[in-house]
């Protein structure tokens, strides 16, 4: 045998006696992961703690089976639940989490995460330190939106949301639907609150969410307190839990939460919010209802905004920083409430643009007031001077939160209705 024959014996033996299975010796199986549908945060500012709560899907409920192998249709699917919340606390987010995979049979997954909710108190105390957790986790999904509550976080995470199985799906799924209907809550996600948050000159703006309707069903629930004997107390929810239709449970978005650095500053509204669309030109559609009068007295209409253009310019005016805003928006009358003027004059003579623009205005100074009240720089009014002034921002960088609030703001509205809709005058005066 020669030599190379030698050397290819020696590395074929080698591999028989060393190289061990095939296959990849690190290699994770779906059924053994526990996949993290959405996360809570929370913390304790007496114990100096973070509280954390995974909401875990259930794939028995999910596929119509039942835990423990039966998957013999949907047999089992009525009481068993789609998801679980489990919650631990530590000292530090990944010391938690730890902690509740000793509570699970699977190892966390996070590749399907897909909200992260953080408590009032957390986001008041500061979300950097329990931040740092989602930008090391190489498994954290930057594309997940980050919410804020003034509920329970637990509570929220349990919610049994209509129309939804697992609460996770559910608030992203409302988040979308309310992002293509109406600019009344911010968007964003993990990547762009990081941005926020690295760069000079601008603040976190999040969206709110708030568990406002938690209703049992008085007739179902007497039932099931039937059927499971005397010991419950009345009104006590079943050990099926989440899948019945014993219980509704309404969550709300409503406004968004309003950072200083990485703390929670306050609350705006959905008007200011919509100030918030109308500065930025984040938004997709938007609702506006203008009041107006006539000789019977004020009506209503209500315009859907569906383009939207902002601009903003800063400057340096006798050494003083001002910002020029110009917004555009275009709209349709979606509804009009017993106007007695017909709506082709009005469009003509240009007074539905007029009133749209006021309509505008008005949210546009809700926001700026609310923002000044609160000294957060939500909008990157000195991002725009850090951008296109470099050499200008150092001088207002280190006080940048008073000069925010004594900034002058221009604002230019051109706003334009174009289409009134099928009707083109109200019923009573088609008659």
């Amino acid at each position: 045998m020669n030599c190379r024959g030698k050397v290819v014996l020696i590395i074929f033996v080698a591999c028989a006696l060393f190289g061990g299975p095939a296959g990849c010796w690190n290699r994770n199986e779906p059924e053994s992961l526990a996949s993290i549908l959405s996360i809570g945060l929370d913390y304790d500012a007496e114990g100096g703690e973070y509280e954390v709560l995974v909401e875990v899907a259930n794939p028995w409920a999910l596929a119509g089976g039942q835990a423990g192998g039966d998957s013999s249709g949907g047999g089992g699917s009525g009481s068993a639940r789609p998801s679980l919340v489990l919650s631990a606390r530590g000292r530090t987010i990944f010391e938690a989490l730890r902690r509740i995979e000793t509570m699970t049979p699977r190892q966390l997954f996070w590749a399907h995460t897909e909200v992260v909710v953080i408590s009032e108190s957390l986001a008041r105390q500061g979300l950097e330190p329990a931040l740092d957790f989602f930008t090391r986790e190489r498994q954290s999904r930057l594309v997940a939106v980050p919410l804020i509550t003034d509920s329970d976080v637990k509570a929220l995470l349990d919610a049994e949301i209509p129309l939804e199985q697992v609460s996770g799906e559910a608030l992203l799924s409302q988040l979308q639907t309310t992002e293509r209907t109406d600019a009344v809550v911010p968007t964003t996600d993990l990547r762009l609150l990081f941005m926020s948050l690295s760069e000079p000159g601008i603040d976190p703006f999040l969206p709110r969410a708030t568990l406002v309707q938690r209703r049992q069903d008085e007739q179902q629930g007497g039932q099931q307190d039937e059927q499971q004997g005397e010991g419950q107390q009345e009104g006590r929810q079943p050990q099926g839990g989440r899948g019945g239709t014993h219980s509704t449970d309404i969550i709300e978005l409503n406004g968004g939460a309003a950072f200083r650095g990485d703390r929670l500053a306050g609350w705006l509204n959905n008007s200011a919010t919509r100030g918030w669309f109308w500065i930025t030109g984040e938004a997709f559609r938007g609702t506006v209802v203008m009041p107006f009068s006539d000789e019977n007295g004020e009506k209503y209409m209500t315009v859907e905004i569906f383009q939207s253009y902002s601009s903003i310019k800063p400057a340096v005016v006798r050494g003083k920083p001002r910002i020029k805003i110009d917004i555009t928006v275009e709209g349709r009358i979606q509804e009009l409430t017993g106007a007695s003027k017909r709506l082709s004059s009005m469009a003509s003579s240009r007074s539905l643009d007029k009133i749209l623009a006021g309509a505008i205005r008005d949210d546009v100074y809700a926001a700026l007031g609310r923002a000044r009240e609160l000294g957060t720089d939500i909008f990157g009014f000195g991002r725009s001077f850090y951008r296109t002034m470099p050499q200008q921002w150092p001088r207002y960088a280190a006080n940048w939160e008073e000069v925010f609030k004594e900034l002058e703001v221009d604002v230019t509205i051109t706003a334009r209705v174009r289409r009134i809709g099928l009707s083109k005058e109200p019923l009573q005066q088609i008659r």
